[in-house]
Order: C-alpha cells, then sequence, then structure tokens
C-alpha cells in the first residue's frame, strides 16, 4: 500500500469519526429535548402515563400511574398562562386524590390530607392563615379517601375545603365562615345529615356528596349548614359542583340541580332545579367536570359541554380521540395532559412536564 493510499484511507476514518460524532450529539440534543416533554417516573424509563385530574379550576394538578404527582405551579397576580408546566410535588408519593384552584392545592397520599398554598381564609386546616409553599399534613384526618376545594368566581373570593374522613364529610376555609357560620373557619368541622360518603365535591358557596347512592347537597347556594338529600339522585356514583349547579352521575346517565341561568343544568332551560334533571343527551358517562358555569362530561371516552357562553344542552367537543378523564379546559388522552384555553376548546396541546 502506498502512502497515497495510506492518507486516504485515515481521511475517511476521520471524517467517519466526525459524522459518527455528530449524530450522537444529535440524538442527545433531540431526545433529551423529547425527553423534558416525556420525563419518566423513577425506575421507569418511559413516558409519564397519567390518569386523573384535578376536579376544579384554575390550576392543574394530575396523577400518574404510579400514585406521583404533577402540579403547575400557582399562577401570579400579574401574569396567567393555562399552560405552565406541570412539576412533580416531591414530598407526596402514594397519592390518591387531588384538588386545587387559583390559591390552593389539597392531596391525600397514603390515606392523610396535605394541603399548601394561600391560606387567608384557613383553607389549609392548620390553625393559622399563614401561607405554606410545600404539602402541610392536616392533623386529626385518618383514612382520608376523597378531598375538594373551591374558590369564589372572583379567584380572589372566599376559598373553601372538604374532605372525608373514615366515611364523613369535615370542611373548613371559606365554606366554614360564610356557609356553615362558624368563627373558627381554620379547622375541620364535621358536615352532619350525612355518613357513609363516597364522592364529594365542594366550591366557595356549596358542597356536595355522595351516600348510599344518593347525592346531599349543604352550604349558602343550597340553602342548609347540615347534608340534605337531593330528590332524583338515586344510583348516583360521583358528584360534581360549582357552587351554584351540581350534576351527578347515575348508570351512566347526567342529572344536574341548582342554578339554571347559564344553562349548565344540561335540559336545555335556564330555570333553577331543586331536584335532580335528567341531561337524556348523553349516555355512557364516566367523567364529570364543573368549571364555573360550564359543564363537561366524557360520554363513550367523547367529551361534551354546556352552560356558560354555550348552548344548554351537551355539544359534542371536536377532538379527533377518545379521552379518559376531563377537568375543565383538560383532558387525559393516551396518558398525557391535553389542555385548551376554556372548557370545550377543541385545540387542545400537552401540557409541558418540567
Amino acid at each position: 500500500m502506498n502512502d497515497t493510499s495510506r492518507t486516504s484511507i485515515r481521511r475517511s476514518r476521520h471524517t467517519l469519526f466526525i459524522v459518527v460524532a455528530v449524530l450522537v450529539v444529535a440524538n442527545v440534543l433531540v431526545f433529551g429535548s423529547i425527553a423534558l416533554l416525556t420525563r419518566g417516573t423513577p425506575g421507569n424509563d418511559g413516558p409519564l402515563e397519567f390518569v386523573s385530574l384535578n376536579p376544579t379550576q384554575g390550576n392543574t394538578c394530575a396523577i400518574t400511574a404510579d400514585a406521583d404527582l404533577y402540579c403547575q405551579d400557582f399562577p401570579s397576580s400579574t401574569e396567567y398562562d393555562d399552560f405552565r408546566p406541570l412539576k412533580r410535588v416531591e414530598e407526596l408519593s402514594g397519592v390518591t386524590a387531588v384538588s386545587s384552584n387559583y390559591q390552593s392545592a389539597c392531596a391525600v397520599a397514603n390515606g392523610s390530607a396535605y394541603c399548601w398554598g394561600n391560606n387567608k381564609d384557613g383553607q389549609l386546616a392548620d390553625g393559622t392563615t399563614i401561607r405554606r409553599d410545600r404539602p402541610t399534613q392536616i392533623p386529626g384526618l385518618t383514612r382520608v379517601t376523597a378531598i375538594a376545594t373551591g374558590v369564589d368566581r372572583t379567584d380572589e373570593g372566599p376559598s373553601s375545603t372538604c374532605a372525608v374522613s373514615n366515611g364523613a364529610v369535615y370542611c373548613w376555609g371559606g365554606l366554614g365562615a360564610y356557609a356553615l357560620g362558624i368563627s373558627d373557619k381554620t379547622h375541620p368541622v364535621l358536615i352532619e345529615g350525612v355518613s357513609g360518603v363516597t364522592d364529594m365535591s365542594v366550591d366557595a358557596h356549596m358542597g356536595c356528596a355522595v351516600a348510599g347512592g344518593e347525592a346531599y347537597c349543604w352550604g349558602q347556594t343550597f340553602g342548609s349548614k347540615n347534608a340534605e338529600r337531593v330528590p332524583g339522585t338515586q344510583g348516583s356514583e360521583l358528584v360534581r359542583t360549582n357552587g351554584y349547579t351540581a350534576c351527578a352521575i347515575a348508570s351512566g346517565r347526567v342529572r344536574c340541580w341548582g342554578h339554571g341561568s347559564s344553562g349548565s343544568i344540561g335540559d336545555g332551560s335556564l330555570s333553577d332545579r331543586t331536584y335532580a334533571a335528567d341531561v337524556t343527551a348523553l349516555t355512557g358517562v364516566t367523567a364529570l367536570s364543573t368549571h364555573y358555569t360550564v359543564v363537561c362530561a366524557l360520554s363513550d371516552g367523547t367529551p361534551f359541554c354546556w352552560g356558560g357562553d354555550g348552548p344548554s344542552t351537551p355539544s359534542r367537543v371536536a377532538v379527533s380521540e377518545s379521552a379518559s378523564a376531563i377537568s375543565g379546559p383538560c383532558m387525559i388522552i393516551h396518558g398525557a395532559v391535553q389542555c385548551g384555553q376554556q372548557p370545550g376548546d377543541p385545540h387542545i396541546r400537552p401540557l409541558p412536564i418540567a
């Protein structure tokens, strides 16, 4: 082999090394960027799989299949972005329920209740009105199975929290002060009139629960400090309220009651209902969301919404794929949290993962 051939081979090898190095760097950059959006859970190199969303408005949280919790940072008073990234709440594991709003968030982890965020209405139940930036366990509540937070539509209005402990409902914060008439709103107070609770929802002015297959409500909107049974809710499995209207799922059908002026009853009228009215257009319903004056539901995986500025009967949301969960403007599709600008917005996109 002459010197010219040897030189040519060396150049070829050098060129090949450079090409391989460039490809390796490109792979790291590309797949590293993708990993920022689909970061795996500890012990799992694959993408996150979310299975449930928080059932209130303002600040999205979601639970993974591994029972880890991811939440958006609370929005600032000067800047609001619906598409803030989801971040792991490192202090909690074994999470089974979560609820959040513009001001605060609460979760159930390993049977205990934790809250954090704004505490001006005592909604963190720690006996103070001091803000807590990290999850703080609520004393005195054991075997917690559900938790819910609510806030007035003004975002700065009274904030309430309720939890189900040993089958009973306890409330504190704004709902305790304004609806229950108690002077100490910073500690959990038992809601009389209901036990054996299997599901529960709350907003600033009303709370509702399911017990024995029927719905019960209480609070300022409902006109009672104690929980009272709602007529026509037999067979109820899940309930959601926006503080003015409430809806329940019963055998795959939706029934709603309360204030009807926004069209959120779903039966085409704008009248108030003191009993549960059937939303006859929907069957096979598996999920339900109340977001301000808009109600949304999943019917065989297809999202429908009504109320607010939209129609007073269910209207299909034109997304291309089936969803497994829905909360306000967000849905879970193929394990990813995807959101629009408002409930019923078909232009959804995945939330980034920080």
